[in-house]
């Protein structure tokens, strides 16, 4: 879906980021400098970490394209699901911040978008842990505080299901931020998809879906039109967060928004 179009939607420049620093330098003046003394451990920094993930509704969204015949589910090898955890680290935040909230209210008053689901955990930024969208089983999370949850789609409009993960990395003062994600909902009519032969089938790309109805042909491979069942459209894409701004991820069908804010560490 355009940039342009969805940054005037939301009415905010947070699509176009600056580069500001995380952190405040210290600064010196030309006085000399007092005599060395042993440096402070750093404290952990702690991260509020929300993603938004939206579809188009527009009927001819991805029309312009043709989609792989498959997308595998997102690996989920040592993921946690943040509204499974009890407290502490990774634990699911109790209110959206003001950026996810406002672009929330925006999307859900536009008619060419939906919310899909909007979730946000707090996490320490090193080391980071991979965040699962969906409930996950025990053995699959490999942590003591999460409940045992079957491993589901998450629902959240009727035939839409979102799935896969996201991943805070901190290198040095930068953030950034890998989504793995899966969408799948009713195929929308006329959408195209790539048939290749089964013998000489490649490895799909992670872009999506289903069912057949009737035939055309499109290079690189035959192509059919959908018209019923079911699809599934990936996203995967890594972007640099900056503070006080949102960072979109883009698929034609659907997209996501990211904030990552600092937080006060948790109390001991």
């Amino acid at each position: 879906m355009p940039r342009f179009v969805l940054a005037g939607l939301l009415g905010l420049c947070c699509l176009a980021p600056v580069a500001p620093t995380l952190h405040a330098q210290t600064q010196t003046s030309g006085a000399a400098p007092p005599p060395a003394a042993t440096a402070p451990v750093a404290a952990t920094r702690w991260e509020a970490v929300e993603v938004l993930v939206f579809r188009s509704v527009i009927p001819s969204a991805g029309q312009q394209e043709a989609w792989p015949a498959q997308v595998p589910a997102p690996p989920i090898q040592d993921a946690i699901y943040p509204p499974n955890v009890d407290s502490g680290t990774y634990s699911a935040l109790m209110h959206h911040g003001p950026l996810i909230a406002n672009a929330a209210l925006r999307l859900r008053g536009s008619s060419g978008y939906a919310v899909v689901k909007i979730l946000g955990w707090r996490q320490p930024a090193s080391p980071s842990r991979t965040v699962s969208f969906a409930p996950l089983p025990a053995t699959a999370a490999g942590n003591a505080s999460v409940r045992s949850t079957p491993y589901a789609l998450t629902r959240r409009q009727s035939g839409v299901q979102i799935q896969g993960t996201a991943r805070l990395l901190t290198p040095g003062d930068r953030s950034y931020v890998i989504l793995h994600l899966r969408l799948c909902q009713p195929t929308p009519a006329g959408l195209k998809i790539w048939l290749p032969p089964a013998a000489t089938a490649p490895s799909m790309a992670r872009a999506s879906i289903g069912v057949p109805s009737a035939v055309t042909q499109t290079p690189p491979f035959p192509t059919r039109a959908y018209t019923l069942g079911r699809q599934c459209f990936a996203l995967d894409q890594r972007h640099r967060i900056y503070p006080g701004k949102l960072t979109y991820f883009d698929n034609p069908i659907f997209g996501a928004l990211v904030s990552v804010r600092a937080i006060k560490p948790p109390a001991d």
